[in-house]
């Protein structure tokens, strides 16, 4: 069971009085967790595994599970800023993120762009598509992968989106791993780079997976600055020196992600990357590199 709490990012009103005595202007930032935690306290005295998905916070809203992003245009800025906020999140406490991939409103993204931001999200920790309320528009803009490929044109868009969540299906046993080790020691899942500056938009997923979205139209290679020490692609084994920038082809169906070398990636599937596979965390493999 989930709550997902789409309101509760401040008090309707500056003036407003609660009940032991504090404004809204008193609760202004502190609102938001309070919000999150009334709802998860009451999740989980019904239902111990429940959890809370909610796009606000405030200092200390780790405790409460999940976070998302909220609602971005789709727009290829829109997507280099929603991977900061992820990054942000992280380096706030926030374990468990997501955001709308593909943006929630304005027009419809490109085929492009929402291939890219699929990619991106089957590397996330909470991987979802959501759209503003549609009912009375026509064409209705929803950002399933169906009308994103019916509105677009372009035929690639559903066995694109069809092999990114096979993809995940295959990483499920590594992220439930990474997602433990996340609780229990309190890293996030997505962590930024010690020198961001240097590649903004790459982060780590994980302790042993470097991930390097694709964030602008038009691109067949992208730059992947590797850190220090050893590292290997995770499509091909092809290992490369760190502390140096690679190009990698990257065609829509692909994203460039790195090994971390010695790393083991337990993961479910038999034979390639991209099988359909049921949704399990138990592995089926452990793979070296």
């Amino acid at each position: 069971m989930a709550f997902k709490i789409g309101w509760g990012r401040a008090p309707l009103g500056r003036r407003w009085r609660f009940a032991d005595g504090r404004t809204g202007a008193d609760l202004w930032n502190l609102y938001p967790r309070l919000y999150t935690d009334a709802y998860y306290r009451f999740a989980t005295e019904r239902r111990p595994e429940a959890l809370t998905f909610s796009r606000a916070g405030f200092a200390g809203s780790q405790t409460a599970p999940a976070h998302w992003a909220g609602d971005e245009n789709s727009t290829w800025e829109a997507f280099r800023h929603s991977i900061l906020a992820g990054l942000s999140a992280g380096i706030s406490g926030i374990l468990f993120w997501g955001w709308d991939l593909g943006g929630f409103s304005g027009p419809l993204p490109s085929a492009e762009l929402y291939l890219r931001a699929t990619a991106m999200a089957a590397f996330c920790p909470i991987m979802q598509y959501h759209s503003e309320y549609q009912q009375y528009r026509e064409p209705a803009l929803y950002r399933t992968p169906w009308n994103v490929q019916a509105l677009t044109g372009d035929h690639r868009v559903i066995p694109f989106f069809r092999h990114f969540v096979n993809l995940r299906h295959n990483l499920m046993p590594y992220l439930w791993r990474e997602a433990q080790f996340s609780a229990q020691s309190g890293q996030p899942m997505l962590r930024t780079l010690f020198r961001p500056q240097v590649a903004p938009y790459q982060y780590f997923l994980g302790r042993d997976l470097l991930v390097c979205p694709v964030v602008e139209p038009g691109r067949e290679t992208w730059p992947c600055a590797l850190p220090p020490g050893e590292w290997a692609d995770l499509w091909t084994g092809t290992r490369y020196s760190g502390d140096q920038v690679v190009t990698l082809a990257a065609p829509l169906d692909r994203i460039p992600v790195f090994v971390r070398a010695g790393a083991q990636i337990p993961v479910a599937m038999r034979q390639e990357w991209g099988e359909a596979v049921p949704l399990s965390a138990t592995p089926t493999r452990v793979l070296t590199f």
